[in-house]
């Protein structure tokens, strides 16, 4: 049972929040970043299902490391539209491409449709393909708010 003190500690009024609100320019503050986790997992899901249709339909794997690598820079732009930072947009890319790709690729393995060296090989190009577009996005952004 809770204490009478614990029952009345002040908590901040919700006013608090609203010293600076954002404009249409402004920059969301580093907050856990909801349309990063988004990014992530839709990246995971169209990964995962990529390679599901492929080990279906064998000859649409030739188009793994196209789509996959596409798949990972749409992600990486979308979690750089959302940070403050440019090394948010580092990191929010890299994983918003790399996380997808690294599970679709290890799923493709215990398929046994690739080889091993491509776990390595696809996730390294799949993360510079989210951090490219991560880090492209959010400095177009940047720049377009200052203008």
């Amino acid at each position: 049972m809770a204490s009478k003190t614990q029952d009345h500690i002040a908590r901040p009024s919700p006013s608090h929040h609203l010293r600076h609100p954002m404009t249409v320019n402004s920059f969301p503050v580093e907050t856990p970043n909801r349309a990063g986790t988004q990014a992530v997992v839709v990246g995971v899901i169209l990964q995962i299902a990529m390679v599901g249709i492929g080990h279906a339909v064998p000859s649409l794997r030739e188009m793994w490391g196209p789509v996959g690598t596409l798949i990972s820079l749409v992600v990486g732009v979308w979690a750089g539209w959302h940070v403050a930072t440019s090394g948010s947009a580092v990191i929010w890319g890299a994983v918003a491409g790399g996380l997808g790709a690294f599970l679709g690729i290890a799923l493709a393995l215990i398929l046994g449709d690739v080889t091993p060296s491509l776990l390595l090989l696809g996730t390294a190009s799949s993360v510079v393909a989210g951090v490219a577009g991560g880090v492209v996005t959010h400095l177009l952004r940047r720049r377009s708010a200052a203008r």
